[in-house]
């Protein structure tokens, strides 16, 4: 194939031999997918700065047999602010993480790409903690794990709802919480605003500790629950929980 150009986030690299790295990347054209940078490493190379995780770049690619080779790269947004700060880089590398595990191979999405680069760039700029739950949450609707449920999927009754860890909906009338990790009303109509509405409107919201503590803590179930496994996170401290416990 011809060379290619796309946009794309780095997303996480490994080194590949003395000067080369293996980059993964979700780019606006291809989806996700793995890039051999030969030579990156050495101090005189030319896309050295196109390389760095959390970047926004635009590369030019050529498909290889195994990997995408890069051909060239330059920052388009380098995000600093998140380099600068340890709350964002923690939250940054979670993100990151998080779309790495469940954005799966080479399918172009350009919305799911806009959603990335918008959840990076809000992670520099704005409040970190409800920042990283609100994009968590609209990532896992858009890939459909998530639906903004309102009422009771027995009876219908739309009082003393909750979510329970694998997703569903019930009320207390129904069925009673089998654990305290679950999503009581408020949470629930939290949750919903923040899959709803624009990132700008939801800045403006407060939030409890305890609300945000019981969505991070309901949507890294759901994440694990999809994996399979529990979800290797960066333990962010503003989710003010034990993710793990």
């Amino acid at each position: 194939m011809k060379n290619a150009k796309t946009q794309g986030i780095i997303l996480r690299s490994r080194n590949y031999s003395d000067y080369d790295q293996i980059l993964t990347v979700f780019t606006r054209d291809f989806g996700k997918i793995k890039v051999m940078a030969k030579g990156v490493r050495r101090s005189k190379s030319k896309n050295r700065g196109g390389t760095q995780v959390f970047s926004l770049v635009q590369m030019e690619l050529y498909r290889g047999k195994n990997f995408f080779r890069l051909i060239q790269s330059h920052s388009v947004k380098s995000f600093i602010e998140i380099r600068e700060s340890y709350d964002k880089l923690l939250a940054a590398s979670e993100w990151t993480e998080v779309l790495d595990q469940l954005i799966s191979g080479e399918e172009a999405d350009p919305s799911l790409f806009s959603l990335a680069v918008s959840g990076l760039t809000y992670l520099a700029y704005q409040e970190t903690g409800k920042t990283l739950v609100v994009f968590e949450a609209k990532l896992l609707y858009q890939l459909g794990y998530l639906a903004p449920e309102t009422s009771c999927q027995i009876c219908n009754n739309q009082e003393k709802l909750y979510f329970t860890n694998r997703g569903d909906c019930f009320c207390e009338n129904c069925q009673e919480p089998s654990s305290k990790n679950y999503l009581d009303k408020a949470a629930l109509k939290t949750l919903c605003f923040f899959i709803s509405q624009e990132p700008e409107q939801i800045q403006r919201l407060k939030v409890s500790d305890q609300t945000l503590s019981l969505i991070a803590l309901f949507l890294h179930n759901r994440i694990s629950a999809h994996l399979g496994r529990e979800l290797v996170i960066f333990g962010y401290p503003n989710h003010s929980i034990d993710i793990k416990s």
